[in-house]
């Protein structure tokens, strides 16, 4: 008997699946015609017939395709039926098997039409508003499509299953991509049927009649799959329909001939299963539609049981729909605000049995809360002004007839009043105070240092927002405070302030410059005395009368003291030759105050003023403008100097004189010589200024291209390979050799056969190894430098060769004694090089005496005589020139050291003229300032010596890696030197000067740069540790690194990951006033604007992806909204609204917090008031990380409003910031020991930390 069922029972499994197949694969509704679809749901209105997919959207609405009456049934969250619509046909809403359902962004409907081949789009109410689609295999066509999904970014993805693939389409039905073809490899699909899509754009697929799940990116690249034909865990008969829980990262599968469901981890990995044949609670007979609610919750269509049924995330059943419908009754209630406002779709419900529950007796449609400004709303009422008895969400509804509620409001307590400025008088006291939201008027109370506070001054007038307190003590300290009040009662009292009324301070005299005739440049100075010390706060200035025009000398100093100080510098056009008036005092917006702090009188009557008659003005100068070739070596230039007032329109000369320059084109006029300042086009006009002005020739060279790649092609090293291993656009590398490899050899090929290549100062040929490269213990860097054909455009390749060393303890460093052979010829030729201004002005040739010896080192010598000195004082006459610059030249990197003399009698003509002197190399310069030459008294001598040799390189890197100052500062960081050491010497014991040193690395970014240091190794064996600034080096834009010294010694740039700067930006302020107000509350917007400011990331795809109809974009907080939403850190208020201005409450601040933290789902928290609360679960996980804390009463109070205060002592937690020494603001509301003090100043402030001196 038992055997016999067993057979039959295989029987009926295997005719199921035939019968299941067929439906799936050519449609059980072609069974029915119109009519009688029509008939089955007028005489037998079953909820579902042959129900095979369903969606739940936002609001946990249930939608399901019911294929066997070709419409989609709409049930609420519990299940109760609440609409329809369909019916069979092609037409517009009509359907011909149903088959998948998806939501987009805005709510919209998406239907699968499947065997009318094509998706229809609906309203959130299942009005019809479009489709896509037609018979066929082309882009955007279908053959019986059969599941749908929408992405994030509203991408609908769609299986066309008899075309054995996935098409793309945006909401509008625009075909965007597609792929996929019939096969059983990778990517390749036989009838592809359910889609969903992860919190990261993976696309899953069910590959149905292969029995797998396939996985792909956005774009449809094959990432994962997994399954295969069978019973077991993991495997699969017909797998039909995916659904993703990207909360949790679980994937659900409805396995349809094993009748059961089957959870996956999103890599694939099974997890757990529940089901099995039948038609009781948790069993199932073909399952082939599955979805999830926001609750996580699990719901699963049934095709031959016409049921859908509901499991929690662990598959224990929860409930089950089948039957019939019912369709409630419904009343209608209007809600009446009293004063208040509620959303206008909201003013009139239909109800049914309860207030809660919507109109259709089944949805879920919560009395609204509505906001009135300054009042608390204490709910809905039966009558008006609270009479009446009130009304919630579960009140059951007793009135047959249509009727209305009515809000019940509490007036708000006022705000603390801030007093914004206190401002001492003669005898008197002004308060001054913010206005305070619901405040009829306000309490100021007075006293004395002794006394205390008696009756106060009430103002009832909300509008006045200052008090001036008159006949005070002179002298006294008295002290205030302001109470708000309104019809609920008074608010606490503001900060306490105080101030000591004192006379005011007077002008008794004012001293003005001596009589006289003054032209433009020339300085006037005013002194203004007063009877006591005074203090400025900002930049008053005195008004003079020039000529009828009003002129303003300008404070120069002296606050704090009785005589302030004001100059004024004649311009040119001032004229008045009847001498200047003294007009006002003017304070521009500041103050100028007495050491009590009483504003001053600037009444400028009474006070003793000198005549003014004979300051005589007469700004009118004569300034010539003159034309230079600037080297023409054909045509001529006007030789006419031509002279003009300053304010005058001068036109420019056009190249009358037909100049030219060999390879070179005229590109018009400059006020620099080397074509680096303003250009003047020919025939054009400009205003001729207040100085000697000189134009010259800007002349365009004419270059060939030549080729600028200095890529290599290979690189390699004898004996070990590269970390990592060779890229042409890789430049740095690492290799560890044996203490035994005492030299290695290197090969490199540039890519252009015309490059050259240079291996630690040595040419190769293309493709030989270099000569032996001598190897120390430690780290030996190896430099590949790459010479582009063009001969300017270089590119360094580096390997770091760290050998291991013959004994690991007390490493010694010797530094090898270099013997250079007497050469026994040598080669001797001049150059001459131009001495120019920093604007790149030639203002002077000197020769230079370049050596070569018989080993081929290059050494230049320049002197400098007193004759040139004086030729550069010539020079510089009537140029504005600070600096004097002397480029040595070194094309070819051929020059091994350069000595620079400096002459006595050059020594002092230069320091005579008050201009800084630089000597600049392709390997360091060094900048004399004029105080600096100003103290040479002598012969000078500068000696600039790169060190090349690696046996010079090797000992210093060993060097730098084992001093104890320099281990004190990286720890156990590693650090190397990135550019050739320079050895910089003088013959002068004690000069302080800047030195810059160039960085080989073009391309390095600032916050690369905060890596480097500058390592000094001085004469007596001392070294240093600077951080030095970087600058740019040259004309061609390569960045350099400066600092100050006071001796000459050997240098060197390096780099450790241990030297970067530690800093963090703040982000909150305070307001204009000096206050913080750490009590206010933080409104939704004003959040969103502080977590956009802490998240580094600001990138969005699509800034307006996420829109919200209450923040236009207009609003000023419209970019931070949108980038915390759509990072998902704070979502709106329904779909469609943020509430910016809403205050925000502290359990919305810790459902942001618990986005943000990784912390285990915490299942219970302690505190008394929030079980039941929608945030209880965010509460408790806040809880036990520790960054949102309750009250010592045991409540949370989850609907209070968030603090300033509580706000910045959240996110720092979050931020992992501590408090700091030296903070630079400080608010006059936050004293010290107020509880948040610490956090408030650590989130307002910036923070730097720098382990090395800046010098």
């Amino acid at each position: 008997m038992r055997q016999h069922w067993i057979i039959n029972k295989k029987r009926w499994l295997i005719s199921l699946v035939v019968i299941m197949l067929f439906v799936n694969t050519y449609s059980a509704a072609g069974a029915y015609e119109e009519s009688e679809v029509s008939s089955v749901m007028a005489q037998n209105p079953i909820l579902f017939k042959t129900p095979v997919a369903l969606a739940i959207n936002d609001q946990g609405m249930i939608h399901v395709a019911d294929n066997g009456n070709n419409r989609i049934v709409v049930l609420d969250p519990v299940g109760r039926y609440v609409a329809e619509w369909g019916g069979m046909g092609s037409g517009n809403g009509q359907f011909n098997y149903p088959s998948g359902i998806a939501f987009d962004s805005h709510s919209n409907i998406y239907v699968v039409d499947r065997e009318n081949h094509r998706i229809q789009k609906f309203d959130a109410n299942g009005n019809y508003l479009a489709q896509c689609g037609s018979l066929g295999s082309g882009d955007g066509q279908f053959r019986n499509p059969s599941g749908i999904a929408i992405a994030s970014n509203d991408i609908l993805y769609v299986g066309d299953r008899d075309n054995q693939r996935i098409q793309r389409f945006d909401t509008n039905g625009n075909f965007l991509g597609q792929w996929g073809s019939q096969g059983n490899g990778d990517g390749q699909f036989n009838r592809p049927y359910g889609i969903a899509i992860d919190g990261r754009g993976h696309v899953y697929v069910t590959d149905s009649e292969l029995h797998r799940i396939q996985e792909f990116d956005a774009n449809g690249i094959f990432l994962n799959k997994w399954g295969s034909q069978g019973s077991d865990d993991g495997q699969f008969r017909f797998p039909f329909d995916i659904t993703v829980d990207n909360r949790n990262g679980h994937i659900y599968v409805p396995d349809a001939q094993n009748n059961r469901i089957q959870k996956f981890d999103l890599d694939g990995n099974f997890i757990s299963q529940w089901g099995s044949a039948g038609s009781g609670d948790g069993q199932f007979s073909f399952p082939n539609g599955v979805a999830l609610d926001r609750n996580g919750d699990v719901y699963v269509s049934e095709a031959t049981n016409h049921q859908v049924q509901k499991f929690n995330a662990n598959g224990n059943f929860l409930n089950r729909w089948s039957g019939t419908i019912t369709v409630p009754e419904a009343l209608k209630v209007q809600l009446d605000a009293q004063g208040g406002t509620v959303h206008p779709a909201e003013q009139v419900k239909q109800y049914h049995a309860t207030y809660g529950e919507g109109s259709d007796g089944v949805t879920v449609d919560h009395l609204p809360k509505p906001e009135r400004e300054g009042y608390t709303f204490e709910g809905w009422f039966t009558e008006a002004n609270g009479a009446g008895h009130e009304v919630t969400d579960t009140s059951r509804i007793t009135r047959s007839e249509d009727h209305t509620l009515y809000a019940k409001w509490t007036l708000n307590y006022p705000s603390i009043p801030v007093i914004s400025s206190v401002e001492a008088g003669d005898s008197s006291v002004t308060l001054k105070w913010q206005a305070v939201s619901y405040a009829d008027g306000y309490n100021l109370y007075q006293r004395t240092e002794t006394g205390s506070y008696g009756a106060p001054i009430v103002i009832a007038d909300s509008s006045a927002l200052q008090y001036t307190y008159e006949k005070l003590a002179n002298g006294t300290r008295t002290f205030f405070k302001i109470e708000a009040f309104n019809r609920r009662g008074v608010s606490g009292a503001s900060v306490e302030v105080n101030a000591v009324p004192s006379a005011v301070p007077t002008i008794t005299s004012v001293i003005v410059p001596a009589n006289g005739n003054y032209t433009a440049g020339d300085t006037l100075n005013f002194r203004i005395n007063f009877n006591e010390p005074v203090t400025v706060y900002g930049f008053p200035s005195l008004g003079l009368d020039i000529g009828g025009i009003i002129r303003q000398a300008n404070y120069v100093g002296s606050s704090g003291s009785s005589t302030l100080n004001f100059n004024y510098t004649v311009q040119n056009g001032d004229s008045d030759s009847n001498g200047i008036s003294i007009v006002a005092f003017a304070l521009n917006g500041g103050t100028v105050r007495s050491n009590a702090g009483v504003n001053a009188s600037l009444s400028l009557t009474g006070a003793v003023i000198p005549s003014t008659a004979g300051i005589i003005v007469n700004g009118h100068n004569q300034y010539t403008l003159r034309y230079d070739g600037n080297g023409n070596t054909g045509g001529s230039v006007t030789s006419d100097v031509y002279s003009h007032v300053s304010g005058e329109t001068v036109r420019v000369l056009g190249n009358s004189g037909v100049l030219t320059k060999d390879g070179f084109t005229f590109a018009g006029w400059n006020n620099s010589a080397s074509g680096t300042g303003k250009d003047y086009a020919e025939g054009s006009t400009f205003v001729m200024g207040a100085n000697h002005m000189t134009l010259y020739a800007k002349w365009n060279a004419i270059t060939p291209i030549i080729n600028n790649d200095a890529r290599l092609t290979h690189l390699s090293i004898s004996g070990t390979a590269l970390t990592p291993g060779f890229s042409s656009g890789m430049t740095t590398y690492t290799t560890n050799v044996g203490s035994s490899i005492k030299s290695v050899d290197v090969t490199a090929a540039p890519s252009d056969p015309n490059a050259t290549v240079v291996i630690n100062g040595q040419a190769i040929v293309s493709g030989s190894p270099s000569q032996p490269i001598s190897l120390y213990a430690g780290n030996n860097r190896v430099d590949i430098v790459v010479t582009a054909a063009d001969g300017v455009t270089t590119l360094t390749y580096s390997i770091q060769v760290r050998r291991a060393s013959d004994s690991i303890d007390n490493p010694v460093v010797n530094y090898p004694i270099v013997n250079n052979p007497i050469p026994s010829k040598s080669n001797v030729q001049t150059i001459q090089v131009p001495i120019e201004s920093e604007g790149g002005d030639v203002l002077l040739s000197v020769k230079i005496t370049r050596t070569t010896d018989s080993l081929g080192k290059k050494k230049d010598d320049i002197i400098m005589t007193a004759q040139q000195s004086q030729q550069l004082r010539t020079a510089l006459e009537g140029k504005n020139v600070s600096v004097a610059r002397l480029v040595l030249p070194n094309d070819k990197d051929e020059v091994s050291e350069w000595t620079m003399s400096l002459q006595k009698g050059a020594v002092a003509l230069l320091a005579n003229m008050g201009i800084d002197l630089e000597v600049v190399t392709t390997k360091g310069s060094i900048h004399l300032s004029k105080d600096t030459l100003a103290k040479l008294s002598g012969d000078t001598t500068f000696e600039i010596v790169p060190l090349h040799s690696e046996s010079e390189r090797s000992a210093l890197q060993q060097l730098v890696e084992t001093n104890a100052s320099v281990l004190e500062r990286i720890g156990t960081s590693s650090i190397s030197v990135v550019d050739p050491p320079v050895s910089i010497k003088t013959n002068v014991s004690s000069l302080q000067s800047e030195i810059t040193l160039p960085l080989s690395d073009l391309n390095i970014s600032e916050a690369e740069a905060e890596n480097l240091a500058v390592f000094i190794k001085h004469s007596d064996g001392k070294v240093e540790l600077l951080r030095g600034e970087v600058v740019i080096y040259d004309k061609s834009g390569q960045k350099g690194i400066r600092f100050t010294i006071d001796r000459f010694s050997t240098f060197a740039i390096v780099r450790s990951e241990a030297l970067i700067i530690k800093h963090h930006d703040a982000y909150i302020t305070g307001y204009e006033d000096g206050t913080f107000r750490p009590n206010m509350p933080i409104t939704r917007a004003e959040m969103a604007v502080l977590l956009s400011r802490i998240f580094e990331d600001h990138s969005l795809n699509d800034p307006s992806s996420i829109s919200f109809n209450d923040v236009d974009t207009s609003y000023w907080a419209k970019d931070a909204i949108t980038l915390v939403s759509t990072k998902g850190l704070m979502i709106g208020q329904g779909s469609d609204s943020f509430l910016p201005g809403k205050t925000i409450t502290r359990a919305e601040m810790a459902a942001i917090v618990a986005r943000l933290i990784e912390q285990s789902e915490v299942k219970e928290t302690n505190f008394t008031d929030v079980s039941g609360h929608w945030a209880e679960a965010a509460i408790a996980k806040v809880q036990a990380s520790g960054i949102m804390n309750g009250y010592t009463s045991g409540e949370f109070r989850p609907n209070s409003p968030l603090t300033r205060a509580e706000s910045v002592v959240i996110l720092n937690k979050l931020l992992g910031r501590e408090p700091f020494e030296g903070s630079s603001i400080k608010w006059n509301d936050v004293a010290e020991g107020f509880w948040a003090y610490d956090d408030i100043h650590v989130a307002s402030n910036v923070y730097v930390e720098d382990v090395l001196a800046t010098r």
